[in-house]
């Protein structure tokens, strides 16, 4: 899994990084279009990844990519439902933990 946030303009990822790299101009796109792209849908199916976007209470805050170990069960509708909604919540988390003062951001991170 990796987070990208937008910043400055543009998808940053945080956090700890995967050693693979990620496809740049689908996360873009899922950004601008927000809406799912890559394994298991039918926008770029034969991508490495999922890419999902990140929607909170007051709009786009980035993408988040999955990459699976079986790739396969990204099309069953109980894990596609599920990578939403796990989405959908680390977006409002991201969102809470951004409007939260500086001291307590650096509690949390």
């Amino acid at each position: 899994v990796r987070v990208l946030l937008r910043q400055e303009g543009a998808l940053v990822p945080v956090g700890p990084q995967p050693e693979r790299e990620y496809d740049s101009n689908l996360a873009e796109l899922v950004y601008q279009s927000w809406e799912a792209a890559g394994r298991g849908t039918d926008h770029f199916p034969d991508a490495a990844s999922l890419y999902l976007p990140l929607v909170g209470s007051h709009g786009r805050l980035g993408v988040l990519e999955i990459h699976p170990n079986e790739p396969a069960r990204f099309k069953e509708p109980a894990m596609s439902w599920l990578l939403h909604t796990f989405a959908a919540q680390a977006a409002l988390a991201i969102e809470r933990v951004s409007a939260a003062p500086p001291e307590a951001r650096a509690a949390i991170t």
